[in-house]
């Protein structure tokens, strides 16, 4: 393995990721839901480890307001990163070609309003975590926002079983890196089959053992891998970053800071009589057995009263990506399914139909004014649980982000005919990425380019990448079987997911 590389694993290409939670917009609804200010306005945007630079360049391409930095030690990664960027004519993202020491030594390093990495913390040296810590410290803008995302314990006690086994078993044979993959999946198989106390003892392993089986090679290998692989625990994350001058301040996943869906009336008793905050926050790793964490963390932390809270909620737009009949009226739910109250989400939906508002706008329906202001606030909440309510950026500079997406959008679906497996669209109302399986994205291309024959432009697409239709992740053989596949995934993309992506501004 190459030096530069420090035990990362270089020799095969890892997956070509988005992670909504990355954006701008994601961060502040976030912190806002914590009762914290985030910087808005003209903002500039630090990610670190961009691997290929995909969530910095669809961020940078429908948030012109937000100035993006983003850094990788891999010169793959960045000259594809640039490669994109390049053919999508987006102009502020610079992508860097930086170890994360070579950075933190940089004087000329700008300061930042975010700086955000995901997973990349858990796959690292200690070193090179302190050195993440010391461009937290001289970079961060007073006011500033970090993520950070990690494998966390306790989800990943008996995980971290399975990855050291994977790891250095299939090390024993040598070899390319998927050759170790495999002799590490066997050596977990057989001491499987062999009753090992250890599966007896943590049932939840076996599960694991069968999920990463089905898991992309690419994806493996960077992600149990590496030399350097490691869990935290949330405390030990927290005191660290504390030395970088930063505050916790709360979880970027929406849904796991819903306490009503994650805990039981005692359970939440509980950790409301924890006085100390971080320990409180340990005790909900283990009551929910959490296995990745996404922190947020604030360089000076500024709480919002009230009404500056009132105002910004009602200055936030929303934008309803399905029909109404087609939402579900029930949430799925850690302590069980809760029912959505037909008197106060019909009408809200029946409002957000129309197009994108604000909860001003929207309080101010006929039908939607006759709930309290809280009642129409936790439904928009709840929908964006659901997935088919979405936050969407203000309506002012929608044409010049929707110009700016197109062109994003159409270097995407040359990359994709290219070969690349990227699944997500820029959407110019989200300021975020729409998520499409591979098939999907080859349909959009066809959609764009206004084939009629989609059949047959998609099994051209397959032939060329060597490719074949899948159903549940097999390969369909027979050839009726597969036509008939294909005729529904097309009448699926035109009747369902074509009026999800125009909804979205981006079809």
């Amino acid at each position: 393995m190459s030096k530069w590389s420090e035990g990362y694993v270089t020799g095969i290409e890892y997956t070509i990721g988005f992670f909504h939670e990355l954006t701008p917009e994601n961060l502040r609804f976030a912190l806002l839901q914590h009762g914290l200010a985030a910087p808005r306005g003209k903002v500039s945007y630090l990610e670190l480890g961009a691997g290929y630079g995909l969530t910095a360049n669809l961020v940078a391409a429908v948030n012109p307001d937000v100035e993006v930095v983003a850094v990788d030690f891999n010169p793959a990664h960045i000259s594809h990163a640039r490669a994109l960027a390049e053919k999508a004519g987006t102009r502020n993202v610079t992508f860097l070609e930086r170890s994360f020491e070579e950075l933190a030594r940089d004087d000329s390093l700008q300061s930042f309003d975010y700086i955000v990495l995901h997973g990349v913390y858990s796959w690292i040296s200690e070193a090179n975590r302190g050195y993440i810590r010391e461009i937290v410290r001289r970079n961060l803008k007073p006011g500033g926002v970090v993520y950070v995302s990690y494998n966390a314990y306790p989800g990943w006690s008996s995980g971290a079983t399975l990855q050291r086994v994977l790891r250095d078993g299939g090390a024993l044979g040598g070899g390319e890196v998927t050759k170790q993959i495999v002799q590490g999946v066997q050596l977990l198989n057989r001491l499987k089959d062999l009753n090992s106390g250890f599966f007896s003892a943590n049932p939840g392993a076996a599960n694991r053992l069968d999920d990463l089986q089905k898991r992309p090679l690419s994806y493996l290998a960077h992600e149990y891998m590496n030399s350097d692989w490691d869990a935290f625990f949330f405390s030990d994350v927290a005191k660290a970053f504390g030395e970088a001058k930063v505050v916790y301040a709360g979880q970027a996943n929406i849904a796991s800071q819903t306490d009503l869906l994650n805990f039981t009336d005692e359970q939440r008793q509980f950790l409301g009589s924890i006085p100390d905050p971080v320990f409180r926050e340990v005790a909900r790793d283990v009551i929910l057995n959490t296995s990745f964490r996404r922190d947020l963390y604030l360089r000076g932390a500024s709480a919002l009263s009230r009404p500056v809270q009132k105002e910004i909620w009602d200055k936030q737009r929303f934008v309803l990506l399905r029909d109404p009949a087609e939402v579900p009226r029930k949430l799925g739910a850690r302590v069980g399914e809760i029912s959505l109250n037909a008197e106060v989400y019909d009408p809200v939906l029946a409002a957000l139909a129309r197009g994108p508002q604000t909860l001003a706008e929207l309080t101010q329906d006929a039908d939607v004014a006759r709930l309290t202001w809280e009642q129409v606030a936790e439904a928009v909440h709840f929908l964006s649980l659901l997935g088919v309510v979405h936050l969407a950026l203000p309506a002012e500079g929608e044409a010049e982000r929707t110009a700016r997406a197109r062109a994003f959008n159409l270097a995407l679906v040359e990359r994709v005919k290219a070969g690349d497996s990227i699944q997500v669209l820029a959407s110019p109302i989200t300021g975020s990425g729409i998520g499409l399986d591979g098939l999907s994205q080859i349909l959009f291309a066809a959609h764009v380019a206004g084939v009629e024959d989609k059949a047959a432009f998609v099994r051209q697409q397959l032939k060329e990448k060597g490719h074949t239709l899948l159903k549940d992740g097999a390969p369909i053989e027979d050839e009726a079987q597969a036509a008939e596949h294909l005729k529904s995934a097309i009448e699926g993309f035109e009747n369902e997911t074509l009026k999800i992506l125009q909804r979205a501004g981006i079809a």
